[in-house]
């Protein structure tokens, strides 16, 4: 039952089986070549997002260092991405005295993606490259990358609205200072 194919039949075979796998080699590498545009137009678009963004955007990886930086990051911090990039992101921009308590805070993140600060906006201090502690508003939330916890912070810097804030709220206290004076320099008429 055996086909005998002449050495001219098995010949035109090859070259039949050779143009299926050229065509099919050609068709994925112009698949992979669309996959690779989108990918950098992707990437492009990434790029241009977090850097015209004000806030700060910083990746922490599941060791605790910083794995993403963008440009109002270093606005606001006054730190290059070479000069943060794989660097302990609390030991660098936290102020001491909260260090210990984010270490807590954080182990217990690295195991479970939780913590007390994730997914919610809350005020704290920062430290700036040149030692300046100023006041900052971060939202931090939770992301799984290669099963490993990581966490996305969107930080703020809020120093003129607490400038604002203060100088409100001595207004505040001086206007109350005049109504008081005020009511006891008027005589009250109902006696």
């Amino acid at each position: 039952m055996g086909t005998n194919l002449t050495n001219k039949e098995l010949e035109e075979e090859n070259d039949i089986l050779r143009n299926k796998i050229k065509a099919l080699e050609k068709n994925l590498n112009d698949e992979l070549l669309k996959t690779k545009a989108k990918a950098e137009q992707s990437e492009e678009k990434f790029k241009l997002i977090t850097n015209a963004a004000h806030d700060a955007i910083v990746l922490m990886d599941s060791s605790g260092k910083v794995a993403f930086w963008n440009k109002a990051a270093k606005n606001i911090f006054g730190y290059t991405k070479n000069e943060i990039i794989g660097k302990d992101i609390h030991n660098i921009l936290t102020p001491e005295r909260f260090r210990v308590a984010q270490n807590i805070g954080f182990s217990k993140f690295k195991n479970t993606g939780k913590g007390a600060a994730i997914g919610k906006t809350l005020e704290f201090e920062g430290i700036r490259k040149n030692g300046e502690i100023f006041p900052l508003e971060l939202s931090l939330s939770a992301i799984k990358i290669q099963d490993k916890w990581n966490s996305i912070g969107i930080v703020r810097d809020i120093t003129d609205r607490k400038k604002i804030e203060k100088a409100l709220k001595k207004n505040e206290a001086q206007l109350e200072t005049c109504l008081r004076r005020l009511f006891l320099l008027v005589p009250n008429k109902n006696k």
